[in-house]
Order: structure tokens, then C-alpha cells, then sequence
């Protein structure tokens, strides 16, 4: 029965998305069926080339992804130390609120 069914023409629509396939990138191969060669999408093809990643680095290059990773960490721990900072003077501005001088020059000196 699959072979049989290489025997139905394609419409319009199957057309279209054979060509936008092919466009893409994949290639057709032809399958021969009781005489009759059709085009089918090849499963063991690999996809086109994409872009490059401007975020993530080759998994192919150690030395690029040690670096992507330093710099990650870096952004990281500024982050941290930036929301540590913020939430310090939060501490500090609700001590001396709530009239605790002694407790927001404890708080200044971390």
C-alpha cells in the first residue's frame, strides 16, 4: 500500500509545501515505487547552517565557552552585589524610620 500511494499526484497545497522544503533547506531524494520515481524529504539530512548565537557560545570551542562562562558568572556576581547593596540601604532607611539610630549605624558599617 505505500507504495501505491507514491502513485497519487500531489495537489496544490503538498506542491507548495514541497517547494517551501526544498527552500528551506531540505532536500528531496527520489524514491523509486513500481516504476515511478516521487520526491520524498530526506530524514537524514542535517538542517541548514543557522546563525550564530550572539548569547550562547560554540559547544565546539572550549576556550569560547570558558570565557562565555567567566563573563556570565562576573554579571552574576555584580548582580548580587548590586541587590545586596539595595537591599542594605533599605534595611539602613527602614531602621532610621522606625527611629533605630543605633541599629542603622550597625547596619552602615556592614
Amino acid at each position: 500500500p505505500v507504495g501505491e500511494l507514491a502513485l497519487i499526484p500531489l495537489d496544490a497545497s503538498e506542491l507548495a509545501d514541497r517547494a517551501q522544503l526544498a527552500a528551506s533547506g531540505i532536500p528531496m531524494i527520489p524514491i523509486e515505487s513500481s516504476g515511478s520515481a516521487t520526491a520524498q524529504p530526506s530524514p537524514a539530512v542535517s538542517p541548514p547552517d543557522s546563525s550564530r548565537s550572539l548569547s550562547v557560545p560554540d559547544r565546539d570551542a572550549p576556550e569560547e565557552y570558558a570565557a562565555w562562562c567567566s563573563e556570565i558568572q562576573r554579571c552574576c556576581r555584580e548582580a548580587s552585589a548590586t541587590a545586596a547593596a539595595a537591599l542594605a540601604a533599605r534595611a539602613v532607611l527602614a531602621a532610621e524610620a522606625n527611629g533605630a539610630t543605633e541599629l542603622a549605624g550597625q547596619l552602615r558599617a556592614c
